[in-house]
């Protein structure tokens, strides 16, 4: 916001992006527009009327998400099932999609940021949805990262840790349907102890900056990986095993004993 970019910011509540308004103050290059991302069509017409205004658009930052159905597989409504990967992986999709064909073969570099989330790399049980539709992110990031190196696109997933959001809210007020996540997020808050959303912040604006140009496809964690490391970005770069999603055998990670 303080670097003179304009912001859009897309979401179904507008109720939120005023509470969001309320802790930024009001900023005169910030602006809100409603939209279901799930609805292909909706954001069809999100991006037409946003190319007939001429804006010249560089980054894209997918973070909407719903965690529901929360609950053993078994039990799930497959309704809820689908409802949750319409908004979280072809939502993102849907907004991908528009991006690029509304940059076309622009040469000017443009970066895309596709939010994880728990589960995308380790099993996560009760959030059987959830965890698919990240995961589902995660792997897409990779294979769209091959798709746009002509393109000048790069693209990367974000895992941002545990934040104090409305989602651990509702994770809570599920109780032990909640999984075996329950006991051990009640504890971290109740002792608040969460991750630093600045660090989510600082990844976010390296991503979008020039100087992570030639990183893509990766899964980095804003809060675990030391990505201001120049090992780490070599490595970021050159290793296409490194930060991905991968099953541990023998040709990619050398002989197993």
């Amino acid at each position: 916001i303080d670097k003179g970019f304009f912001l859009l910011i897309i979401g179904r509540s507008h109720k939120k992006y005023k509470n969001l308004l309320s802790l930024l103050g009001q900023k005169e290059n910030i602006e809100f527009f409603q939209l279901d991302i799930s609805n292909s069509h909706s954001v069809k017409e999100f991006y037409e009327s946003f190319n007939e205004r001429g804006a010249d658009v560089f980054g894209l930052i997918n973070m909407a998400a719903i965690q529901q159905p929360i609950s053993e597989f078994a039990e799930c409504e497959l309704k809820e099932w689908s409802k949750n990967l319409s908004i979280n992986l072809l939502g993102t999709v849907n907004m991908i999609y528009g991006f690029v064909n509304i940059i076309g073969d622009n040469k000017k570099k443009h970066k895309i940021i596709n939010f994880s989330g728990g589960g995308a790399t380790s099993p996560r049980s009760n959030f059987s949805a959830y965890a698919a539709s990240k995961s589902g992110i995660v792997n897409l990031t990779e294979v769209l990262s091959y798709e746009f190196r002509d393109k000048n696109i790069d693209i990367n997933s974000v895992s941002p840790g545990l934040i104090d959001t409305n989602m651990l809210d509702e994770i809570l007020m599920m109780g032990e349907k909640a999984g075996p996540d329950y006991q051990k997020l009640l504890s971290k808050k109740n002792n608040n102890e969460y991750d630093d959303v600045k660090k989510i912040i600082t990844l976010c604006n390296y991503l979008l900056s020039s100087d992570s140009d030639g990183i893509s496809g990766k899964i980095i964690s804003a809060i675990w990986d030391d990505f201001k490391n120049k090992k780490f970005i070599d490595r970021l770069k050159n290793d296409s095993n490194f930060c991905v999603l991968r099953r541990v055998d023998s040709i990619n990670f050398g002989k197993i004993n």
